[in-house]
């Protein structure tokens, strides 16, 4: 049987949260779902104790929002997750239950953008966000010699958690070069708050002496079983590697974090008409100045709603929450509204630049060579994908009938925008034009008893 809710939100980052808080204060009934047993997201989960004497965001002021819901009458249903987004708002999690709202939002983050390189399916080589969360959330420290390699400073804080944990990090590789990255960090270092966070950091990698290269990338990770060497070089202005500048270095763990992409699987999943804006990483939803979606009564806030960091996220879940309510009968003041409204806008724009800045340089695509594997689940090679391509097909859906990618656990999430940014090296078409996958539900792996107790 379902329960019923004011509104239902999936994913508890900074986002979700801001929503739950701001409509459970204006007395709605409020049903909240992650997958993790705590609220928070990625961005508020702290070093654990074991790791450290004080982590980067333990004095962070954002936290007092996971003090707040807890005094608040907000239902919150951690450890489960959401597979599927049905008719009239009905969320199905993998405990078998639904939930129905008479309002939804969608606030499930994002998750890395991947890169192919030789090597890349080697064991120990892992996206940067899969380290900071075994560092951050499983006292888990997975490599004791490393590697990263990306773009943007997401690198930053994932660096600076590896040394609070004990790790060696030998250079941080950031793909964009100086000359892309000095007119922006001016405007960035306006933000006191940015220039807090900045200075922290790169204090870290300095009381560290741990080298911060621009304009460089991995090109390849080596080993037996696991990886054991790493080499980059440096990049030119295309982000092709310059034959002569490689270097190799001894390590245990590579982390790679090319960016990030909006988790829309659910909303997918629901119809919602999606739209590609490369200045808010990718495919995201189209929305009203509320966050309504193209689906009456189902919003999309956060990460979701396009790469825009922890501030926006919580602005946006606030004007959620508000909006809601105020449909449901509320009285919202309006200079409230407004107010949040206007810093979005603020924070957009710094969102939009921040995205263009740090987008993955096209050269980089070069080190998918036609003997990389491109699905991991699969084990199908770029060569495999780049016949199909020279075929005909234009399309990463159709490239699914073809190659079968998208059909393993991760679902594409992996593999499709590598297919997508092969079919625009080879046809010369946009990145919109090479399409996205179409997702129905389950949209993760779902235990059969759970379908089998389906009405």
């Amino acid at each position: 049987m379902d329960k019923s809710y004011d509104l239902v939100i999936v994913g508890a980052g900074p986002a979700g949260v801001a929503a739950a808080i701001t409509a459970a204060r204006y007395g709605l009934s409020v049903g909240l779902i992650d997958e993790y047993p705590e609220p928070g997201g990625q961005y508020f989960r702290p070093v654990p104790v074991a790791f450290r004497q004080s982590g980067p965001h333990d004095d962070d002021p954002r936290r007092t929002v996971l003090e707040e819901i807890r005094e608040l009458d907000v239902d919150l249903r951690m450890g489960t997750a959401a597979w599927g987004l049905f008719p009239e708002r009905r969320v199905a999690l993998l405990d078998g239950s639904f939930l129905q709202g008479r309002a939804v939002l969608v606030a499930t983050g994002a998750y890395e953008r991947s890169l192919g390189f030789p090597g890349w399916t080697l064991p120990g080589v892992m996206s940067a966000g899969g380290i900071q969360l075994l560092v951050k959330s499983h006292r888990v420290l997975p490599g004791r010699r490393v590697l990263l390699s990306g773009c943007g400073p997401f690198l930053l804080p994932v660096a600076a958690d590896l040394l609070t944990a004990g790790a060696e990090v030998v250079a941080v590789l950031e793909a964009v070069p100086w000359s892309r990255t000095l007119g922006f960090g001016v405007h960035a270092l306006a933000s006191a708050d940015r220039r807090r966070q900045a200075r922290g950091f790169l204090a870290t990698l300095l009381r560290h002496r741990v080298p911060y290269v621009h304009g460089a990338s991995i090109v390849e990770a080596m080993g037996e079983g696991g990886v054991r060497r790493a080499r980059w070089a440096r990049l030119d202005a295309l982000g092709y590697p310059l034959p002569g500048t490689e270097r190799e270095a001894e390590v245990d763990l590579v982390g790679v974090g090319f960016g990030f992409i909006p988790a829309i699987e659910l909303l997918d999943t629901a119809d919602a008409e999606l739209v590609y804006d490369a200045d808010r990483g990718g495919w995201v939803p189209a929305l009203t100045e509320a966050l309504e979606t193209s689906v009456p009564g189902l919003f999309a806030a956060g990460e979701t709603a396009g790469i825009g960091g922890v501030d926006l996220a919580l602005v946006e879940g606030r004007i959620v929450g508000l909006e809601v309510a105020r449909r449901l009968g509320q009285s919202v003041p309006e200079e409230e509204m407004a107010g949040l409204h206007a810093e979005r806008r603020r924070l957009l724009a710094f969102a939009s630049a921040l995205n263009r800045t740090f987008a993955p340089p096209p050269g980089l695509t070069s080190l998918l060579r036609e003997d990389v594997t491109v699905c991991r689940c699969d084990e199908s090679t770029a060569a495999e994908v780049v016949r199909v391509i020279d075929r005909g097909c234009r399309h990463v859906d159709s490239l699914k009938c073809e190659v079968r990618i998208g059909m393993g656990s991760c679902q594409g999430r992996l593999c499709a925008p590598l297919c997508a940014d092969l079919i625009v090296r080879r046809t010369g078409l946009s990145r919109e034009a090479a399409g996205r996958l179409h997702l129905r539900p389950p949209v993760r792996p779902v235990p059969v008893t759970t379908l089998m107790s389906m009405p």
